[in-house]
């Protein structure tokens, strides 16, 4: 979790924006969030969908 919160803050400070991928459980978007990761995906939030299937996709995030 230390190298990954470094790695956040690393991007942050160079301006680049962070997308972390693999996110599987609420803890691990916990704790991307309070680490200012705000763009995230994976199977917590949706499987693998086809293009034209993502208009559809809603969801929300629970604190």
């Amino acid at each position: 979790m230390d190298i990954v919160a470094a790695i956040i803050a690393m991007a942050q400070k160079m301006q680049l924006r962070v997308v972390a991928e693999g996110v599987e459980s609420a803890a691990q978007a916990t704790f991307l969030k309070q680490n200012a990761c705000y763009l995230v995906q994976g199977y917590y939030f949706s499987m693998p969908l086809a293009e034209q299937e993502l208009s559809h996709l809603t969801f929300t995030i629970k604190n």
